[in-house]
């Protein structure tokens, strides 16, 4: 029992680097296949006469793009402060909160693509839409699993964002 714990307690800090390292991955595949799948979403729209599929993929793709500069900025943040908790904690929720409509999106597409009169759009929507949906699966995963990982790290990141915020208060009476 001793070795599990002295085992454990020397790869948490290292194990916690490599699930972010894998988070910053997936979301990196991620954000870039959603930037693909509305690119695609937008060329197969011209070629789709269902209207009211046209409209929620539209809606959806508005709804994603709004989530990829946060799951961006999530990225830069923990590749600039690695072993700042406060960072994995920004990745980790702005990568669970770009799942849902990400995963909106790539359903979305798959419902237009049967009405794409484009062979070559419709095949590229399809293409799009399949890669989105695995780089979320990977997404979800990678981020379950920094979640549990960082799990402790929470009060910690608090206790950081408090006396920070102690510091600025101290900075600006002075």
């Amino acid at each position: 029992e001793l070795r599990d714990i002295t085992t454990t307690t020397a790869n948490t800090p290292a194990l916690k680097r490599r699930l972010i390292q894998r988070l910053e991955q997936c979301a990196k595949q991620a954000a870039s296949s959603a930037t693909q799948c509305i690119s695609a979403s937008q060329n197969a729209t011209t070629y789709s006469e269902d209207i009211q599929t046209k409209e929620i993929l539209i809606q959806d793709c508005q709804a994603v793009a709004e989530q990829i500069p946060r799951l961006v900025s999530g990225v830069k943040n923990t590749l600039a402060r690695p072993d700042d908790p406060s960072a994995h904690f920004s990745l980790i929720e702005a990568s669970e909160q770009f799942i849902e409509p990400g995963t909106q999106v790539a359903a979305s597409a798959r419902n237009l693509q049967p009405t794409v009169r484009d062979h070559a759009a419709s095949q590229n929507l399809n293409k799009c839409s399949t890669t989105l949906t695995h780089s979320i699966l990977e997404l979800r995963s990678a981020a379950q699993r920094a979640r549990e990982a960082c799990g402790g790290n929470e009060l910690e990141s608090a206790l950081d964002a408090v006396k920070n915020l102690r510091n600025v208060l101290a900075n600006t009476k002075r």
